[in-house]
């Protein structure tokens, strides 16, 4: 192979490494940028407006009954949240059963066994009159929103291990 030839194809690859640097610096930054509206209607029997949560972490978590990696996860989100008791940090929990009922029963035989906690949001999401980041994807799906309300990450399925450093991270 020639020094030219060889030349050209560091140059195409070092070209081809920037763009990639570079698009994928773009998508993260995009995420950053996104700036949510979540909202429960008037109606609802929980009053959620994500723009009155200036200052506060808040991990909205989109789950389901008869889901159980959502079950799971609700269980590791309820412990997380006694380790972070004194922290601006909450989790809205948006249910999505056919349901209200269902999601009634899990909430009243939850708190049995759980308790209370304020940092722990439960709506259901016919409830919900804006949600700018669901698109009705698969479930769980989870957005960790920063105290600038800004969209920082999101989270499709098994919330991962990572996320609770991502949390960490982001508060005080």
């Amino acid at each position: 192979m020639r020094a030219l030839d060889f030349a050209r194809i560091i140059a195409r690859l070092g070209a081809t490494f920037i763009f990639l640097v570079a698009v994928v610096t773009n998508h993260v930054s995009a995420q950053t940028t996104v700036k949510p509206q979540i909202r429960t209607t008037a109606e609802s029997p929980v009053i959620f407006d994500l723009t009155k949560q200036d200052g506060k972490t808040v991990l909205v978590f989109h789950w389901r009954t008869n889901c159980p990696v959502c079950l799971d996860k609700l269980e590791e989100l309820r412990s997380n949240i006694a380790g972070w008791k004194a922290k601006p940090f909450i989790v809205l929990a948006v249910n999505h059963d056919r349901s209200r009922q269902d999601f009634q029963s899990y909430l009243q035989i939850s708190r049995t066994l759980n308790g209370d906690s304020p940092q722990l949001i439960h709506v259901y999401n016919k409830d919900i009159a804006q949600d700018s980041l669901y698109k009705g994807t698969a479930l769980p799906t989870s957005y960790l929103i920063d105290d600038k309300q800004m969209l920082r990450h999101t989270y499709v399925g098994r919330i991962p291990a990572e996320a609770w450093n991502d949390i960490a991270d982001l508060l005080p």
